[in-house]
């Protein structure tokens, strides 16, 4: 409940992010870019201190991640970090006086945990977008509530839209996220 309520108050932040093109970046394994896509590479080269650090925030109380999890969260946030325009855009999101706010209102338990879903959530995008066309994921995301009412008739004449749009708002909550924990 916590962290889906993190992700909704994202969701502002990922809005204006989502206007704003990133390049793509590498980093280790992972390529991650504005469209929130990840491509696998052969070597692996992770952030250990950063694994940890994401492993002692996600609190024993009432959510711990697993060390699977906090490395593929590394990998995207260490790819963010290398992306010159990710960093403008955060820099820029941090001056703004409402992310300051929303960023002292959330604890370490609840970033690390609004990351391990949103990692779940582009994962399910993903696999959503490899197994369906476009059209068909469009209805899934439909019948599921996913799409805001005023956005279906434009998503019905491109579907495309709806992949390319799903991703970078996955990205960018991510990396709203991944800044208000001080990770970016």
């Amino acid at each position: 409940m916590i962290a889906r309520r993190t992700l909704l108050l994202c969701v502002s932040w990922s809005i204006v992010l989502f206007w704003c093109g990133a390049a793509p970046v590498r980093a280790a394994e992972v390529e991650v870019d504005a469209s929130g896509q990840q491509e696998q590479e052969e070597a692996s080269t992770v952030d250990e201190a950063l694994v940890f650090q994401l492993i002692e925030n996600s609190g024993a109380d009432t959510f711990r991640i697993d060390i699977q999890t906090a490395t593929e969260i590394a990998k995207v946030i260490q790819a963010a970090k290398a992306d010159p325009e990710t960093h403008s855009m955060v820099a820029h999101m941090r001056q703004q006086d409402e992310y300051k706010e929303y960023s002292r209102s959330l604890t370490p338990d609840m970033i690390v945990s609004a990351l391990s879903e949103a990692l779940s959530e582009m994962r399910a995008a993903e696999t959503l977008f490899e197994m369906r066309t476009p059209a068909q994921a469009l209805d899934e995301m439909i019948q599921d509530g996913l799409v805001p009412e005023h956005r279906i008739a434009e998503y019905k004449t491109n579907p495309e839209l709806l992949m390319d749009d799903t991703r970078k708002h996955l990205y960018f909550t991510f990396v709203s996220l991944a800044a208000a924990g001080g990770y970016l």
